[in-house]
């Protein structure tokens, strides 16, 4: 007869796949994952790491969303800045107690547009109109308009004056017109917009009087 010894050792882990994504500044992206046939998956962790920094991802339905339909697995990091550069690591745990690990190395690419006001002429005593569209990513969902008064912030209401629309038919769209322009009405005025899916921006506008309608026409009430 013949004597053997069997060993049994543990397989050493596995190593992390890097997967290299390059997002543009302001863009959205899914990170995904597909476990094997055959295995069963019990738990799945992601975590981000930058440098020294490593944590927890925890979905808040805005910024950072997770979908899980076995056997895919899916992270999504929306409205990309510089900040979110790094590894996203997706630790998935088997019923048979291996870990395959599974890592995403994100690299956004340009940087937030310099925020530069639309500059927009008109003559006193005029009626004036500020407008925006934005991408037909998500619709608008609340747009407050203010007007700049050095650095403090005047909220603007929607009445005769001050006349906000938001068009039935263009959901990506906001308007308002300053109801005869005089000097007062020079000046910065900031849109703060939310879009449906959390996403906050602005639209900047700088009006300059450059004459007086009166010279031209006859004045109407309004």
């Amino acid at each position: 007869r013949a004597l053997f010894r069997l060993e049994v050792k543990a397989l050493p882990p596995r190593k992390a796949k890097v997967h290299v994504t390059k997002v543009k500044w302001g863009q959205n992206v899914i990170f995904s994952f597909e476990s094997p046939k055959n295995v069963e998956i019990t738990g799945i962790t992601w975590t981000y790491v930058n440098g020294d920094e490593t944590k927890k991802i925890e979905p808040d339905g805005k910024k950072i969303k997770m979908k899980s339909v076995p056997p895919k697995y899916y992270l999504t990091v929306n409205w990309v800045d510089s900040e979110d550069a790094g590894f996203y690591n997706c630790e998935v745990d088997t019923a048979d107690g291996e870990k395959l690990p599974v890592s995403f190395q994100l690299v956004v690419e340009g940087e937030k547009p310099k925020e530069v006001p639309r500059v927009i002429e008109t003559f006193m005593h005029d009626t004036v109109t500020m407008g925006f569209e934005f991408d037909h990513r998500s619709p608008i969902k609340s747009t407050k308009w203010y007007h700049m008064e050095g650095k403090k912030k005047v909220l603007l209401p929607n009445d005769k004056k001050y006349v906000q629309r938001a068009p039935a038919d263009n959901r990506f769209k906001r308007t308002m017109d300053i109801v005869y322009v005089n000097a007062k009405d020079r000046g910065l005025y900031v849109a703060d917009v939310e879009l449906e899916d959390g996403y906050k921006t602005r639209a900047i506008f700088d009006v300059k009087i450059v004459g007086d309608k009166l010279r031209n026409i006859v004045l109407k009430p309004f």
